[in-house]
């Protein structure tokens, strides 16, 4: 049924969404005390960046587990937008084909 998670193409895949996530939520959460602390912030455009290189799941989880940058309309869309990109690649790599298998 799963036998295509099995390949190492979507091992690899899944790492790096996995890495790209978890450095998004880490970097939410650093802008997030740094915002309360007053300290320097990481820029928006990091932020976005990291949503599109496979980052979506952890920018956007650290959106609501840290209550950051979720009164910003544009910037949650941008960060929808970056998991839109990424469902379309993994559609066509046939990833999400394979999970719904």
């Amino acid at each position: 049924m799963l036998a295509c998670l099995a390949e190492p193409s979507v091992k690899i895949l899944l790492s790096w969404l996995a890495a790209a996530g978890a450095i998004g939520f880490a970097v939410m959460g650093i802008d997030k005390a740094r915002a309360i602390n007053g300290g320097w912030r990481v820029p928006e455009m990091t932020l976005f960046t990291e949503s599109f290189l496979g980052g979506f799941w952890g920018v956007l989880l650290g959106a609501v587990v840290f209550h950051h940058k979720t009164s910003k309309p544009v910037f949650i869309v941008i960060a929808f937008l970056g998991l839109g990109v990424w469902a379309a690649v993994l559609w066509e790599l046939g990833f999400l084909r394979c999970l719904s298998s």
